[in-house]
């Protein structure tokens, strides 16, 4: 009787310890880039030949959303980055990276990751990476997390 009493209460431990972690697990909502590259490309030559960034800053922010950007392929290569900055909080990735290039103020391309379901460990990123050929212009860029 003493060891099924026994078993019982460490099956308990386990049950409560399992589900306060699960408890703790936050989840990413919707929300917009912490940066924008404005960028001059030239498609001649394949290049970037101008980029500059600006970057949004929130107290206590746990997760970061950055946009970077490279042209050595002969393309335009963006790469979203959904990053957890905190040092102890899970979080729980349920969605995807949207990618819009601007043209002026009018979207010019629109590309969307395959959906992400996961957790992010402290330091843990979820990344996806847009290729465009675009003709010769100045543009801009940003990556947003639509949570599903």
């Amino acid at each position: 009787m003493r060891k099924i009493t026994a078993l019982a209460a460490l099956g308990l431990v386990i049950l409560l310890a399992t589900g306060a972690l699960a408890a703790a697990i936050e989840f990413v909502v919707s929300r917009a880039g912490d940066n924008t590259i404005y960028f001059t490309w030239d498609a001649e030559h394949r290049r970037i030949t101008e980029a500059s960034s600006s970057r949004r800053f929130t107290a206590d922010q746990q997760v970061e959303l950055l946009t970077r950007l490279t042209d050595r392929t002969g393309a335009v290569v963006a790469r979203g980055v959904l990053k957890n900055v905190s040092t102890t909080q899970h979080y729980r990735v349920r969605g995807r990276l949207v990618q819009r290039i601007y043209s002026g103020s009018e979207v010019f391309r629109v590309r969307r990751s395959t959906t992400i379901h996961r957790v992010l460990a402290p330091g843990e990123k979820a990344r996806a990476s847009f290729r465009y050929r675009i003709p010769s212009g100045s543009y801009s860029v940003r990556t947003d997390f639509v949570q599903k």
